[in-house]
């Protein structure tokens, strides 16, 4: 009789323990812990139109060849150019910047900053050339070039673009494994756990993969982040999992034609706090298009008229940035059966307990008669 009130009031704490992921499993208070994580998921970052890069590179071009030292200016008109998606000329360009670098002192006082840019920026143009190309793991020459020049950046500057450059060398690792049958997300968090990394280390990372590379649209990356926020943050990762079914809807794949979703841990939600989620992240989406189409013919409007953010200091002068949207939080229904859950435990292992006073009074008594 002991043993069974033990288990009883053991199964009303594990209850318990399941009950409190409700209070803190809700969109609003996870916004608050992960707010960019929310912004890079429903879109709410800054893009900028390709005429931006064109004026960018036609006047960084003059600008070398007045200064043909400027090792930054190397890197503006690379990064100009494969956003353009011009990845030969970027390439071009970073090639002729290692020249420069190899005619100057070892111990140079720019020479450590300037070769990581090299090597970092290089080997996200070969990754970003090689899918351009089509992605074929046939044809790996880009994708192992990209693997070459990441690894030795993060080397020389392992901390550098808040770790982004090591998610990217796990990605590519990925894939070029043909034998793995884990998606992107189980991959790398096989090697978090190797380096003890956190989950927001690991949010940080693939979130710059987002907004400073060109995974706005990976499915794979979107994957690994839903598989980083996993548990921890249930609700974060259900909505990185719409964005990765938006995704697929438009016919975006993942590289290694896996099936996604099946295998990223999550934490139990209610069908209203889905609902809820469901709800929440097309209104952000929404408030994101719109922010990004305002801010696009804001800028266009003036780069026509060969105005640019980089050389104009009134560029931004009218530009009335549009506050972020507050998240809302579950409905109130949802709030209220979080608590009966709670108070239900709760009256639940208060009636358990007085079981066990009475059972141990009477077992006692039965001892001493």
């Amino acid at each position: 009789m002991m043993r069974t009130l033990i288990s009883f009031v053991a199964l009303g704490l594990g209850w318990q323990a399941v009950a409190c992921i409700w209070d803190r499993d809700t969109l609003a208070a996870e916004a608050k812990g992960l707010p960019e994580a929310l912004l890079v998921i429903t879109g709410r970052f800054d893009r900028n139109p390709p005429l931006y890069y064109e004026i960018m590179a036609r006047r960084v071009e003059r600008e070398i060849a007045r200064e043909p030292n400027r090792l930054d200016l190397y890197d503006d008109l690379a990064v100009a150019y494969d956003r353009l998606g011009e990845g030969d000329k970027a390439i071009e360009w970073m090639e002729r910047k290692k020249q420069i670098l190899e005619r100057l002192p070892e111990k140079a006082p720019r020479q450590k900053d300037a070769l990581y840019r090299y090597y970092a920026n290089i080997g996200t143009f070969y990754a970003h050339r090689w899918l351009r190309e089509g992605g074929s793991l046939e044809k790996p020459g880009d994708l192992k070039a990209a693997h070459a020049a990441l690894t030795r950046a993060i080397e020389i500057n392992p901390d550098a673009h808040f770790g982004r450059e090591i998610f990217q060398v796990w990605a590519i690792e990925w894939m070029l494994d043909a034998e793995t049958k884990e998606s992107l997300g189980s991959w790398i968090s096989g090697r978090r756990h190797e380096r003890e990394m956190s989950t927001e280390m690991a949010v940080q990372g693939l979130s710059g993969l987002i907004v400073l590379g060109n995974a706005w649209e990976s499915v794979d990356i979107f994957e690994a982040l839903a598989y980083a926020l996993g548990r921890d943050h249930g609700t974060l990762s259900y909505i990185a999992q719409l964005r990765i079914k938006e995704l697929l809807r438009g016919g975006k794949k993942s590289l290694k034609g896996q099936e996604l979703g099946e295998r990223i841990p999550r934490a139990m939600l209610s069908e209203e706090l889905e609902r809820n989620a469901e709800e929440e992240y097309q209104r952000l989406r929404a408030e994101a298009e719109r922010y990004n189409k305002q801010r696009t013919a804001f800028m266009m409007a003036r780069l026509k008229e060969g105005r640019h953010p980089d050389t104009d200091p009134s560029f931004w002068q009218s530009w009335n940035e549009p506050a972020q949207p507050e998240v809302r939080d579950a409905p109130l229904l949802v709030r209220v059966r979080q608590y009966s859950i709670e108070i239900t435990t709760a009256a639940v292992l208060a009636a358990v307990f007085l079981l066990l006073l009475g059972a141990v009074y009477l077992i006692r008594k039965l001892r001493a008669d």
